[in-house]
């Protein structure tokens, strides 16, 4: 999407669902970020605990599955869920904004906004648009190696 601005300036915006994003999160690279950001540990026994203990089945009309282990992913729909995903695509968000390559609102570079796996970038050309979404593919596709 292209948005004239006072000026004639451009405003380029892209608007991405990370889908499957929180389903795709491991447990373990999880636990070691909330580590590395001095999370206490009497909570990390918790999560811990509650990652090991966490199991759901299929429902399809009056049939359910047999119960499964969550194996990676945070429930979506949890009250803890998008704090638990914002904290595995900090480093994302921080490589962006060091990035410097968005729209700048008085002296304040904006390049990117998110909402749980919704994110919209924000950019004053294409070249500069696709730099952040290169920068993102390449995240994404390590986050899911990690798996």
């Amino acid at each position: 999407m292209n948005i004239i601005i006072r000026g004639q300036f451009t405003v380029n915006l892209c608007m991405i669902d990370l889908c499957k994003a929180f389903d795709k999160r491991n447990h373990s690279a999880l636990l070691l970020k909330l580590l590395d950001r001095k999370f206490p540990v009497q909570l990390m026994d918790i999560f811990t605990q509650w990652f090991d203990i966490s199991v759901t089945c299929v429902k399809w009309g009056n049939c359910l599955s047999h119960f499964f282990k969550f194996r990676s992913g945070v429930r979506q729909g949890g009250v803890l869920s998008p704090y638990l995903f914002y904290v595995c695509i900090d480093d994302l968000l921080k490589e962006i904004t060091r990035e410097k390559c968005g729209c700048y609102i008085s002296a304040v570079c904006v390049s990117i906004f998110v909402y749980a796996d919704d994110i919209i970038l924000v950019a004053p050309s294409v070249d500069s648009l696709q730099a952040l979404l290169t920068l993102i593919e390449i995240r994404e596709s390590i986050a899911s190696k990690s798996l």
